[in-house]
Order: C-alpha cells, then structure tokens, then sequence
C-alpha cells in the first residue's frame, strides 16, 4: 500500500472587481447609478408584495443593461450568455449573480422608464 501525500491548497478569493483594470469603464457606470440613486431614488421604489422577496435589485439590471449596452450585447440570451461567462466586470456590477433571460427580459420590459431616465441622465450630466 502506498501513501499518498496530497497537498492542500489555499485559496484566497478576492473582492470582485479587484482584477480589473482601475480605468475600466464599469467603475465610471457604477459610479453613475450610485449618483442616480442617490438622486432619483423614488424611480427605484418597489412595491411590496406578498410573496418571495427579489433576489436582484433595479440598481444590479440596471448596472448590467447599462454595461450590456456600452458593450453594444441587446438580446437577452446573449446578456445570459455574457453573465454566465464569468466576465469579471459584469460579476462586479452583479455582486456576482446570475440572473436567467427571463429575469433580463422582465426587468427590461418593466424598467424601460428607469433606462431612458439614467440615459438622459447621463447625458445632462456630461
């Protein structure tokens, strides 16, 4: 009988973002929706309702449709596609979540006021 010395490794998992380049184009976006936020902040009210709470946020969609549309991604099944990619800026606008393409539609269909409004935002604020 042999034995068999395995060793262990240790990972250390950093914060995501942490690998990006510091002039990366999603920090100048998070950046953005925390001023809109911060502004607009009744335009992110959710209703409550009974049920299971959300698991994303608006600010979350909104980062990666932003992000998504900087990167010129417009279907939904190709956002699903970048997310589950493990794309390291999108982890960071997400808090490394994954929502579905019908998570992405919803929101998308929903918050179509909340998209043109950061947009025009944006656009005022430049």
């Amino acid at each position: 009988m042999t034995l068999i010395n395995v060793q262990q490794l240790i990972f250390i998992l950093s914060k995501t973002g942490s690998n990006l380049d510091k002039n990366n184009i999603i920090f100048t976006i998070k950046k953005l929706i925390k001023e809109f936020w911060d502004k607009f902040e009744y335009l992110f009210h959710e209703p409550q309702k009974t049920g299971r709470p959300k698991t994303y946020s608006k600010k979350e969609l909104l980062g990666l449709a932003i992000a998504c549309h900087e990167r010129e991604i417009r279907t939904c099944i190709k956002i699903e596609k970048a997310v589950k990619n493990n794309d390291e800026s999108l982890n960071y606008i997400l808090n490394n979540k994954k929502p579905s393409k019908s998570t992405i539609s919803k929101f998308k269909n929903e918050i179509e006021l909340l998209i043109s409004e950061f947009f025009y935002f944006t656009v005022k604020k430049g």
